[in-house]
């Protein structure tokens, strides 16, 4: 049995199970929503009882951490009133939740999620070109790296602000940190993340799931809101994207990324430089990949249920 934990609006995990219902397989999903009881976590395996099915470790040959978490049974922290007790309660529940993490994913694939700037470090073990950064509170230091690299931008340590309601979206887009920028920042700030901006021909999305590669193109550099974001795209202007081979070199460094980072399964996103070099930017255990589905030439949530199936025929 495959199981999959993954976010119910999350299309492509839909595709990949009925993938493999088709193969005649059985799969079973998790959501971050989904009532859990733990009925048993033994030495030799576990038992739970979710949405009132019940999933036997013993059964799992295939285990894929698409998006999302394991939820947890938080009910008995409403009704602690004693401070010391619900800190009691929080920890053993964290516990909880990282034993049933463990016995899982020792059994297959990703990790609990990454880090930006640790991902920098292990890029640039693996042989991959990065942009230079500095983590800094000084502005001191800031004009420093602005005066050696010139154009710079700054980035949220995680995956920024993302923020919706009824009315609008609200979300932090990347910008060029200028001089002007630099006037108006306090001698010391919150602690920062700066990145020097390369100039490139265009982005890279790649998506990585086991030993297959994907990769797609965004040309970019054409329209001016783009150039620095490509999210900030015009509405009524299409962004061109088509498929791309990278060379064997650069699939090879970012096969070795994952394996050091004990992952399976990768968004990543490059930029191919004015310079002709391949420089690492960012990798999302989580990422989206449909737009690189929509623009292969292979079916990827196909070969993705395929490549789970083989665990399944193998045991």
């Amino acid at each position: 049995m495959v199981l999959i934990l993954t976010e119910r609006k999350d299309t492509m995990s839909y595709e990949v199970y009925s993938h493999i219902k088709n193969n005649g397989h059985k799969v079973f999903l998790i959501f971050p929503d989904s009532e859990i009881e733990v009925l048993y976590i033994t030495i030799d395996g576990f038992s739970l009882k979710v949405d009132g099915e019940i999933l036997v470790s013993d059964e799992i040959t295939s285990f894929w951490h698409r998006r999302g978490h394991i939820p947890m049974n938080e009910g008995i922290l409403k009704i602690c009133k004693e401070s010391e007790i619900l800190d009691y309660f929080k920890t053993d529940l964290k516990t909880l939740y990282d034993v049933l993490y463990f016995v899982l994913f020792k059994r297959n694939l990703n990790i609990m999620g990454t880090n930006r700037v640790i991902n920098f470090f292990y890029a640039k073990k693996c042989g991959i070109d990065i942009p230079n950064f500095i983590i800094t509170q000084s502005k001191l230091e800031l004009v420093k790296f602005k005066q050696t690299y010139n154009d710079i931008i700054v980035k949220s340590f995680s995956d920024g602000i993302f923020l919706k309601n009824e009315i609008s979206v609200t979300m932090n887009y990347t910008e060029l940190y200028t001089w002007d920028d630099l006037l108006i920042t306090p001698a010391s700030f919150f602690p920062s993340l700066f990145v020097e901006y390369i100039h490139k021909k265009y982005e890279i999305r790649v998506f990585i799931f086991d030993s297959l590669l994907y990769s797609v193109v965004f040309l970019t550099q054409s329209e001016n809101n783009t150039k620095v974001d490509m999210r900030r795209s015009s509405k009524g202007t299409p962004q061109r994207i088509f498929e791309i081979y990278l060379p064997t070199d650069i699939q090879g460094k970012l096969l070795s990324l994952l394996s050091i980072l004990s992952i399976s399964s990768a968004s990543i996103d490059l930029i191919y430089g004015s310079d002709g070099n391949y420089y690492f930017l960012d990798l999302n255990p989580f990422g989206q990949f449909e737009v690189v589905h929509q623009n292969s030439n292979n079916s990827i949530t196909y070969e993705i249920a395929n490549k789970l199936c083989q665990n399944i025929q193998a045991n």
